[in-house]
């Protein structure tokens, strides 16, 4: 028995649509998942304009090693807390203005060889070191998550998305810097508390955080950051 053109046409396409959906469940299914990521204004993008360069003033500075750099004591308290990888500053009369050194994740080598240091477009590794890992996980938006790619091109994206979010707290610029000593990071400026994650020349990972400290207290710290001798 013959099948007339329209139902014949209509099965191929009833066939089309079949192979269409069984192709794209997984993705679908991905997507969706990419989408209900925590929100924690992940859509913060990098400040344009460049990287803002940092250059010390010409004074004497004293100076604290912590690790492998040396932090300016720019309030009168310091003191290094039970844990050797956290060194606190702070103002003796207002407790609640401080700043903290501690040391960071190391993203290159914790993702090391994995499918997580792959590019978007599954070609090259981003987790060269630290600094390129994390400016790859700052970079990121919700934009990124595409629905036409690969599964392993969203789930990539996804990851990324989500250590960004956990990076972030409610700042709305995240703004490169870098210092005559040639340490350089990011800071995700706050209105709160405003964290700094940098890293050094030889690729360790730093993190600062700065309570209840003007702009250019903060960018004073930075720009005399520099390398133990």
């Amino acid at each position: 028995m013959r099948i007339k053109k329209p139902y014949k046409y209509g099965l191929i396409g009833v066939g089309l649509f079949v192979l269409f959906c069984l192709v794209m469940n997984k993705q679908i299914i991905v997507f969706y998942q990419a989408q209900k990521l925590p929100t924690t204004n992940p859509s913060s993008i990098l400040t344009p304009g460049g990287t803002l360069t940092l250059d010390a003033p010409e004074n004497e500075q004293e100076f604290i090693d912590f690790k492998t750099i040396q932090i300016p004591l720019l309030l009168s308290k310091r003191e290094r807390t039970s844990s050797v990888n956290l060194f606190a500053f702070a103002d003796e009369e207002i407790s609640t203005r401080y700043y903290l050194a501690t040391i960071g994740t190391d993203f290159s080598n914790s993702f090391k060889n994995t499918d997580f240091c792959r590019n978007n477009d599954e070609s090259t590794s981003f987790c060269t070191n630290n600094y390129e890992a994390l400016k790859k996980i700052l970079e990121i938006t919700p934009n990124d998550v595409k629905f036409f790619r690969s599964d392993q091109a969203v789930i990539l994206s996804s990851i990324k998305l989500k250590l960004k979010t956990q990076l972030l707290t409610d700042q709305s610029e995240i703004i490169p810097f870098v210092n005559q000593a040639g340490i350089k990071g990011f800071i995700l400026e706050s209105d709160d508390i405003t964290p700094v994650i940098l890293v050094d020349k030889s690729d360790i990972l730093y993190e600062l955080a700065f309570s209840e400290m003007t702009t250019e207290e903060m960018r004073t710290v930075l720009a005399n950051l520099k390398e133990v001798e």
